[in-house]
């Protein structure tokens, strides 16, 4: 995890960013967690302390790299490309919805009904064939 200093000012509390890195390209995620920078282990990507504050922040990193490894994981094993955006993605439940025949559907009626004249909008009925 990273830890980001805020500049032009001084600030008790930093913001804490994951960085995921697939092939040497890198994306950030704000984990809306803050820490001091006192309690900041730079080498450990973590808090550096025996409080109970440190002690659930540390919990709560941990979560948060299983579930990052579970999503790359994840997109390795459904065969999808893998890359930061496609983890990003799924870690923040962002992924590409699968269209359905009803979905499809529907999207087509909304759009092209819009544009097709009113006759060409009604329904006949078929023949039965008998």
């Amino acid at each position: 995890m990273k830890l980001c200093k805020r500049s032009g000012f001084i600030s008790l509390l930093n913001p804490i960013y994951a960085a995921i890195t697939v092939n040497k390209e890198k994306a950030f995620v704000a984990l809306k967690q803050d820490i001091s920078l006192e309690v900041w282990d730079f080498g450990k990507g973590g808090a550096n302390c025996t409080r109970e504050e440190a002690r659930m922040i540390n919990a709560y990193l941990d979560e948060v790299r299983l579930s990052l490894d579970n999503c790359y994981e994840g997109l390795l094993l459904k065969g999808k490309l893998v890359n930061t955006r496609a983890v990003k993605n799924a870690f923040l439940g962002q992924d590409d919805e699968a269209f359905t025949l009803n979905k499809l559907m529907t999207y087509h009626s909304g759009t092209a009904g819009k544009r097709l004249a009113l006759r060409s909008l009604n329904i006949t009925s078929l023949p039965s064939a008998t």
